[in-house]
């Protein structure tokens, strides 16, 4: 199976058929060419994103060429939803969708890297058909031991899980991963209280990597941001060599960012993304959003 997926670096398409993307320059000060930000928890908090996040992001994608990626669990309709809400002036050139599907924006419209989405989407029928008997215990233990809802056959997990609380989610957790490793290929994706399944090697990670190659960069190039269970996956030197973490992030993943000696901010989701951004890009002018951060926290 893993010989089929790397052999999709065969067929991408030539540089010379790729959008004007490619022609992006290297940041002067740290290299970087692609920044990959999670989206709930890490761009959009509980305030919203604050509007200084939404100025330096317009600076790096206009004026300094950085190719931006949202790395997402959601659905096209659930972020687009939540980007013509929060109308920004910039949108990103690239989404990971359902942390794994491939889309390229084009006039704020998704077009699917058909090669990694059709595969990702073979694999992931091939392995929920061969593990039937993991649904059906999984199933009886959500309805005997946990208060939790829970929908099946839905769009990228046979079933999906809402606990009724982070402690909840915690039991749920410790329950599936002690029942999962029988079953080689499928693994969980935890965002706070909510789950899903998925093939072990399609994640934010692999197809984050699928974007560096279409836009031909690199993880030395590359900053990535994310805040919970799910990021874990691209929050790893293979894919980003630049790490970073709101202040709200789960105790997992400032790990992983301290142990790559990456950023942790000390704002939280959009406020701590901006702090990220203008340490690692505008440091020479990091009185561009002071005064406005001091009104949001105030």
């Amino acid at each position: 199976m893993l010989s089929r997926v790397w052999s999709l670096q065969a067929v991408n398409p030539s540089p010379a058929k790729l959008s004007p993307l490619r022609a992006h320059r290297t940041h002067p000060k740290r290299g970087i060419q692609l920044l990959c930000t999670d989206f709930d928890g890490t761009l959009l908090g509980g305030g919203g994103v604050h509007p200084s996040l939404w100025a330096v992001l317009v600076r790096l994608v206009e004026e300094e060429h950085i190719i931006w990626v949202i790395n997402t669990g959601r659905t096209w309709e659930g972020l687009a939803h939540e980007l013509w809400r929060l109308s920004p002036p910039v949108w990103p050139h690239w989404v990971v969708l359902g942390e794994r599907e491939v889309y390229r924006i084009e006039a704020r419209e998704p077009k699917p890297h058909k090669s990694w989405n059709e595969l990702c989407q073979r694999a992931h029928h091939q392995l929920f058909e061969r593990t039937r008997p993991f649904w059906r215990e999984l199933l009886r233990y959500l309805h005997m031991e946990s208060r939790a809802r829970f929908t099946v056959d839905q769009l990228w997990s046979p079933v999906e899980i809402e606990a009724t609380s982070e402690e909840e989610a915690d039991r749920i957790h410790r329950f599936v991963r002690e029942r999962i490793c029988r079953w080689r290929s499928l693994s969980v994706v935890r965002n706070s209280r909510w789950f899903r399944f998925a093939h072990s090697f399609f994640h934010k990670g692999t197809a984050l990597a699928c974007i560096q190659r279409e836009t031909a960069t690199s993880p030395a190039r590359t900053l990535a941001v994310g805040d919970h269970y799910n990021d874990l996956p691209m929050l790893e030197p293979v894919y980003a060599e630049y790490l970073a973490c709101p202040a709200n992030a789960i105790e997992p993943v400032k790990e992983k960012v301290r142990r790559y000696q990456g950023e942790i901010a000390t704002g939280e989701a959009s406020l701590g993304v901006l702090e990220v951004l203008e340490k690692v890009f505008l440091s020479a002018s990091r009185s561009f959003s002071r005064g406005s951060r001091k009104e949001l926290e105030e």
